[in-house]
């Protein structure tokens, strides 16, 4: 994951808070991976014969982000982590050539919470937790790469759950 010391540090502020102050302890990570994958959505089910399916390539992809995800897991931490966690997604898109921007920040579809159903339905089915619902904090984040780069997927989940964290 590249180390972005900004994105690290707004994400964790308020658990550093919390662990100065005794009330909580420090996160541990769970599980970090990067993937050359273009950023999707998660796309709509379809309807068909009186019952919703899930697409083919939804279902691909999802697998394949699943098998990643479980390479990248911390193999301290016992699986599904049932307490809450925290998840940091990095959405990395190719720069169009025709966008000359400086800006860095990618303001177009797909949305953010679009991108998450997709990554965090692919955890859930890697057994990283048990619902997705477990998730109490996150922040996604998209972004453009340079030209020529390719477009990528980071990840990076915490426990927030001491139990967790003496486990280890």
């Amino acid at each position: 994951m590249q180390n972005n010391p900004l994105l690290s540090m707004v994400f964790l502020r308020p658990f550093i808070a919390n662990l100065l102050d005794g009330s909580a302890p420090l996160p541990v990570k769970i599980l970090e991976f990067a993937v050359d994958l273009k950023p999707q959505a998660e796309k709509r089910h379809a309807w068909g014969q009186g019952h919703a399916y899930t697409h083919a390539d939804t279902r691909a992809r999802r697998r394949e982000l699943s098998i990643i995800a479980r390479a990248g897991i911390n193999p301290r931490i016992p699986l599904p982590v049932t307490g809450p966690v925290a998840v940091f997604t990095r959405y990395e898109f190719e720069r169009p050539k025709s966008n000359k921007s400086p800006f860095e920040l990618h303001t177009y579809k797909p949305d953010t919470d679009n991108l998450d159903k997709m990554t965090w339905d692919s955890l859930s089915k890697a057994g990283i937790w048990k619902d997705d619902a477990q998730v109490s904090g996150n922040i996604p984040e998209k972004v453009w790469v340079p030209h020529g780069q390719q477009s990528r997927i980071i990840v990076a989940v915490f426990a927030l759950d001491g139990d967790v964290i003496r486990g280890c």
